[in-house]
């Protein structure tokens, strides 16, 4: 269940004041300082996303006995981009943007963990939203409007919404008058209260788990405000990914710190999923392998001009 902009050179990260140094062995001379960094896929604001995290990498700091920083992205090819320079370790993404970075990386990422939800579930939707006093409430009656996507690597905010809705005959570009990226997914919410759009897409678990949820939690939104229209087929969780190229004993002792933190830091955890996931399972890359497939199909489509505009609100 998974959560926006470009940033400009030398701007795709920002340090969280929590951010601490991790030391690495380079394995030849001296030991130099290096960072084990961590960073998520960007769902909410920048104050809420350092909240959400500092209990979960102090919890990290402490099973590894060593220090660690938490590295905000701008936005989601940000995040890949870092996988691929090698200046990012470890990453809570979407199943697109592991994809991405997959494919980018040549298979040097891993998935280590997903969550299941209080209900049992692993998975979760791409939900396209309308304010629940507009006239719409199908595709049919958005012909011709105004759609948010989140982010052209997100799953739930762009990915499976091109896809599956190409499935069912909609052609994005011409269905829609006009479409943009809102950058996050508290982003798309707040056009659709601002009157930017008309429809706007986030991820969405169930009725209780999802990007409107979350902000009513925070007092941003009122759930009643909004009404979905349309929910894509269910979507892999998002997983916990690691670079492979660390030792593999790393990268066993980091999915084991995962998979107990919900009983080694109950409050932590809470805070981190909002209560509403149950525990961390093991991951693993086949759970993505239509994902890929799907980000191929995509790439086609924007080839061929069909994958909808890609104009800011």
């Amino acid at each position: 269940m998974p959560e926006p902009k470009t940033g400009g050179p030398g701007k795709p990260w920002r340090r969280v004041a929590l951010a601490c140094v991790l030391l690495f062995v380079s394995g030849c001379g001296e030991q130099p300082r290096q960072v084990f960094r961590v960073a998520s896929i960007t769902t909410e604001n920048q104050a809420d996303t350092a909240r959400r995290y500092r209990p979960l990498v102090s919890h990290l700091q402490r099973k590894l006995g060593q220090e660690v920083e938490f590295r905000e992205v701008s936005d989601y090819a940000a995040l890949v981009e870092a996988f691929r320079s090698r200046r990012l370790e470890l990453a809570y993404l979407g199943p697109a943007s592991y994809a991405k970075a997959w494919k980018v990386t040549a298979g040097n990422v891993e998935p280590l963990v997903s969550g299941v939800t209080r209900e049992g579930t692993r998975g979760y939707h791409a939900a396209m939203l309308v304010r629940s006093d507009s006239p719409y409430r199908s595709l049919e009656d958005l012909r011709g409007k105004s759609f948010a996507y989140v982010d052209p690597n997100s799953t739930s905010g762009y990915q499976a919404v091109h896809y599956f809705l190409h499935k069912q005959g909609i052609q994005v570009a011409e269905h829609f008058a006009r479409t943009g990226f809102s950058g996050s997914h508290e982003n798309s919410v707040i056009t659709l209260l601002n009157g930017s759009y008309d429809a706007a897409t986030v991820w969405w678990n169930n009725d209780d788990m999802n990007a409107v949820q979350r902000m009513a939690l925070k007092g941003m939104a009122n759930a009643n405000d909004f009404r979905v229209v349309w929910l894509s087929p269910e979507l892999p969780a998002d997983p916990w990914t690691i670079r492979k190229d660390l030792p593999a004993s790393v990268r066993r002792q980091v999915r084991e710190i995962l998979m107990g933190f919900r009983l080694e830091d109950p409050t932590g955890w809470d805070v981190l999923t909002d209560g509403n996931v149950r525990e961390y399972v093991p991951a693993s890359h086949e759970e993505f392998s239509w994902v890929l497939d799907m980000l191929d199909f995509n790439l086609r489509q924007r080839g061929s001009g069909q994958a909808g505009a890609s104009r800011q609100p």
